[in-house]
C-alpha cells in the first residue's frame, strides 16, 4: 500500500474511533437521561398514591371536628333528663366527642425523599413544583393550633382523675373494664354540670376548629396537587 493509502486508511480508522466514542459518549447520556427520567416517573407515582391518601385523610379529620363541634353544642343545650336518656352504649360516645382530638398525620415519604435528593427541581411542572412547597407550608402552619388541642386535652384527662376517671372511650374499649370503666350516667351529668371540666373542653374545640381551618387549606393544596398529578 502507498503512503498515499496508509494515511487515507489511518484517517478513515481514526474516524471510525472518534464516530465510536461519540456514539458511545451520546448513548451513555441518553441512557443517564432516561434512567432520571424513569425515577422522576416513579416518584410522581408514588406521589399521586400519597396524595389520594392525604386527600382523603384530610377531609375526615376535618369532618370528625365539626362533628365534635356539633356534638358538643348538642350536649351543653341537653337537659338533665336528656342526659339521662342517652342509651348505655352510646355514652361512650358522647365522652370521646368531648375529649379525643384527632390529628392528621400526611404521607410525605415520596415527597421528602425528592426534597431531600434534591431532585424535586427535576419535576417539569412549575406549578406542581410550587403546590408541594404550599403543602409543606400549610403542614408547618398547622402544627401550632394542633400542638394546642392535643396539649388542652391532656389537660382534660389530668383534671378528670379528680372525677373518678379516665373513663373508656371508642377507640379504646378493648381495655380492662375493672381498670378503666365506661362512663355512667351519673357521671356524665357530673361534667356538664362542671364548669371547670366544660370550659375546658370549650377551649380544645376552639382550638380544634382552629386546626381544621388550617386542615382545610391543607385540603385544597393537597387536592390541586392530585389533580395535576392525574393529568399529567
Amino acid at each position: 500500500m502507498s503512503e498515499g493509502g496508509k494515511a487515507r486508511s489511518l484517517g478513515v480508522e481514526g474516524l471510525v474511533i472518534l464516530a465510536s466514542i461519540l456514539l458511545a459518549f451520546a448513548i451513555d447520556a441518553w441512557w443517564g437521561e432516561w434512567d432520571q427520567s424513569s425515577e422522576i416517573e416513579q416518584s410522581l407515582e408514588g406521589l399521586e398514591e400519597d396524595f389520594r391518601v392525604n386527600v382523603d385523610q384530610l377531609g375526615q379529620t376535618v369532618a370528625t371536628h365539626r362533628t365534635r363541634y356539633d356534638s358538643l353544642m348538642r350536649f351543653s343545650e341537653m337537659t338533665p333528663e336528656e342526659i339521662r336518656a342517652i342509651p348505655e352504649e352510646s355514652l361512650a360516645w358522647w365522652w370521646t366527642a368531648m375529649l379525643g382530638p384527632r390529628s392528621f398525620e400526611a404521607e410525605t415519604g415520596t415527597l421528602d425523599a425528592l426534597v431531600s435528593s434534591g431532585r424535586l427541581g427535576l419535576v417539569e411542572s412549575r406549578e406542581l413544583r410550587t403546590e408541594l412547597a404550599r403543602f409543606r407550608s400549610r403542614l408547618s402552619d398547622s402544627q401550632e393550633e394542633r400542638d394546642w388541642m392535643q396539649d388542652e386535652s391532656l389537660r382534660i384527662w389530668r383534671y378528670t382523675q379528680m372525677m373518678g376517671g379516665p373513663w373508656r372511650t371508642m377507640v379504646d374499649i378493648a381495655l380492662d373494664a375493672r381498670l378503666n370503666p365506661e362512663i355512667t350516667h351519673a357521671e356524665l351529668l357530673s361534667l356538664r354540670s362542671d364548669p371547670v371540666f366544660m370550659g375546658m373542653v370549650r377551649l380544645q374545640i376552639t382550638f380544634a376548629l382552629a386546626y381544621a381551618s388550617e386542615l382545610l387549606d391543607a385540603e385544597a393544596v393537597a387536592t390541586r396537587i392530585l389533580e395535576l398529578l392525574e393529568a399529567r
